[in-house]
This record gives structure tokens, C-alpha cells and sequence, in this order.
């Protein structure tokens, strides 16, 4: 794995490539995401690559596995994902996934 960290040194980042991996969705999936607002913009490294942190995995997860299991639409998880960010916080996709992970 090539995580890289922030200059605390404490943060993991990951290139677009292994977060495909990790997440079993592809490169043009994760820029979707991103275009579609689904994910925020990645950091970028100086050459512009994108660069995701751990959250953005999970939330990668959350949307799979709500697209997937729940057949939820994208625009609908887009709605779920804004009203997270207005809390600033990932508790309703959370939940929902635990939901589904317990179905």
C-alpha cells in the first residue's frame, strides 16, 4: 500500500487507484462520485493526483452498499449525502449501512 500523510504524519492518503481497490469500484466510478457531489473533491498532490483519506473510503462503502443491497438511486444517496455534510458528519449513512449489513 502507498498511503501517504499529511505533514502531522498522521493522516493515511491513498491514490485513486488503491482506493479502487480497496472499495471494488473503478477509477471513472470514484470520479463520478466526485463530479456528481457525492464525494467532495479530493486533496491533491502537486502533480494533481487526487488524493482519499480513510472517510472518503468508508463513505465510498456506505454508497455501494446503499446503491447495492438497498437499491437506493444515486440521486438519493446524493440527497442522504448532503444532509450529512450539513451536519458535518456521516451518521445517516452509517446507519443505513449498518442497517443493511444486518439484513
Amino acid at each position: 500500500m502507498n498511503a501517504n500523510a499529511d505533514a502531522d504524519g498522521a493522516t493515511a492518503r491513498f491514490q485513486i487507484g488503491e482506493v479502487a481497490d480497496r472499495t471494488g469500484v473503478t477509477q471513472r466510478t470514484l470520479r463520478f462520485y466526485e463530479e456528481k457531489g457525492l464525494l467532495r473533491p479530493p486533496e491533491r498532490m502537486d502533480g494533481g493526483f487526487r488524493l482519499y483519506s480513510e472517510n472518503d473510503v468508508t463513505r465510498i462503502g456506505y454508497i455501494k452498499q446503499l446503491q447495492d443491497l438497498l437499491g437506493f438511486t444515486l440521486s438519493e444517496i446524493k440527497d442522504m449525502v448532503e444532509a450529512d455534510r450539513s451536519e458535518e458528519n456521516t451518521s445517516e449513512l452509517q446507519s443505513l449501512a449498518y442497517v443493511v449489513c444486518r439484513l
